[in-house]
């Protein structure tokens, strides 16, 4: 067993490849690094542009190429908190410090890249999940204490998407609050609020 320990701050997020055999970090130095498994020794050879043609078994990074349109304007490196992609590798879901979940056409490249967006968090949101087969994203809040669950729904907005497309994208999918109620762990539950579903923008 090894230790990884060439970041120079605290470690936000860390992600495994499909093999196990390597790790992504990302640290609130806002550094992106690389280590081999299981001895953790630092890979420097990998290329930003080469990541996305990797295959990672998870995604729940913020930082990189891939990842650079989901910053708002005017935002640092702790405020967006958790990202999660889709096990097809095409929906990027996040959840913030402004309380919003959002979904992005993964790889997120470019700055301000458009997306959907969804409120039902009173404050930040801390974490967010899907379930192994898509079907459901999970968001979890901070001050509110809130686990929120969201059904995902493709290609419900047949208007916006060409015929001749058949790519899932963040314009054809849909998430709905389902009719569970939130689960809390400092206070009795409380209903879902009503969601409001925004067409994407570019912020």
């Amino acid at each position: 067993v090894g230790i990884c320990k060439a970041n120079s701050s605290y470690i936000t997020h860390v992600d495994w490849d499909a093999k196990g055999k390597l790790i992504m970090t990302n640290s609130g130095a806002k550094e992106q690094l690389f280590y081999e498994a299981p001895r953790g020794t630092r890979i420097t050879s990998i290329k930003t542009t080469d990541i996305e043609k990797m295959d990672w078994f998870t995604w729940t990074g913020v930082l990189g190429l891939v990842c650079e349109g989901i910053w708002p304007p005017a935002t640092d490196v702790t405020d967006v908190n958790s990202t999660d992609l889709t096990k097809d590798k095409q929906i990027l879901a996040t959840g913030d410090d402004f309380g919003l979940v959002k979904l992005f056409e993964f790889p997120v490249k470019g700055k301000f890249a458009k997306f959907k967006r969804y409120t039902g968090h009173s404050a930040h949101v801390t974490r967010v999940r899907w379930t192994y087969d898509n079907s459901y994203l999970i968001s979890i809040g901070g001050r509110d204490v809130a686990t929120l669950v969201w059904k995902h729904e493709r290609n419900t907005d047949a208007e916006t998407v060409p015929a001749s497309q058949g790519k899932i994208t963040v314009a054809n999918v849909r998430t709905t609050p389902t009719n569970s109620k939130t689960t809390t762990t400092a206070a009795a539950p409380t209903a879902v609020a009503p969601v409001r579903q925004e067409k994407g923008e570019s912020d």
